[in-house]
């Protein structure tokens, strides 16, 4: 158990690179976890830090060490999880990263109905839209369009995007509706991205990287916008949008849950249950 111990703190030190923090998370001093990082590297004869007091890295040895002490003690935890848990009430903490658009439609529902059931579990959602390292970072899961390029990850497809061009009634009256990709140019349009359609790049008016802004903005009628279907089912049932360009279907983009574990705890296990039965009903 002392080298489990050890193990333990040295992974906290490797994803924090940095021992300063490591040692509050643990709630121990500095000197504390530098001890102990001695320790273990003498328990098994190498080095797993480099000392170099400007930068903090790992030596081959030592990442070598992180990436499968990581996995050892994910499994230990689900392990714990999975005796302990199964007569008890559901606690601990889940980490999740995601997009604040994609939060909206596969997120928000299942999470407000699981932590009904679950209420002493924690969660940290991380909405940056920008991907970010998921194990150095201690994130259970991702929700993200495409996979990661990462072999040591684990994804499970959950959905297909379908994007699509959308205008409002009032926008229309006011602008008329454009006969194809080609009279984009003489309309305004809003966009998450610069979009290439049959081989011709075209710019949006209004370039935003948020959907629920392009959704508000197209709402109101200052622009026609590219948004996904999923995010606008309640403006196509009333009306409030109109789909543009109905004969064509744009290439679809899958929505994956990323994973640092392929064998998940429980409480991780039952919110991505949660997840999935949501968009079968969906």
């Amino acid at each position: 158990m002392k080298k489990l111990d050890l193990l333990q703190l040295f992974v906290e030190v490797a994803q924090k690179k940095n021992l300063t923090k490591a040692a509050i998370s643990l709630g121990i001093t500095k000197s504390t976890v530098s001890r102990k990082i001695q320790e273990l590297e003498k328990d098994l004869g190498v080095s797993l830090i480099n000392r170099d007091p400007r930068h903090f890295s790992l030596t081959d040895n030592g990442l070598s060490l992180f990436r499968s002490g990581e996995l050892i003690l994910k499994e230990a935890e689900a392990a714990f999880d999975e005796v302990t848990q199964v007569h008890s009430d559901l606690r601990g903490s889940i980490k999740i990263s995601t997009t604040s658009d994609l939060s909206l439609i596969y997120l928000a529902g299942p999470l407000a109905r699981f932590s009904k059931k679950y209420p002493l579990i924690e969660f940290n959602i991380d909405l940056n839209p920008t991907k970010i390292d998921l194990k150095s970072e201690g994130i259970d899961f991702a929700i993200r369009p495409g996979i990661q390029e990462d072999s040591g990850l684990f994804v499970r497809k959950i959905d297909e995007i379908r994007p699509a061009f959308f205008a409002s009634q009032d926008y229309i009256k006011k602008n008329g509706r454009p006969k194809d990709y080609e009279d984009l140019k003489n309309h305004q349009f809003i966009s998450t991205k610069i979009l290439s359609l049959d081989g011709v790049t075209y710019r949006p008016t209004i370039l935003a990287n948020n959907m629920s802004l392009v959704k508000q903005l197209t709402v109101e009628g200052a622009a026609i916008g590219f948004l996904a279907e999923e995010f606008v089912q309640t403006e196509k049932k009333t009306g409030t949008l109109v789909r543009l360009f109905p004969e064509k279907d744009l290439p679809k983009s899958p929505i994956y849950l990323t994973f640092t574990n392929k064998k998940l705890n429980k409480r991780v296990s039952l919110l991505v249950e949660e997840i999935i039965k949501f968009r079968s009903k969906s």
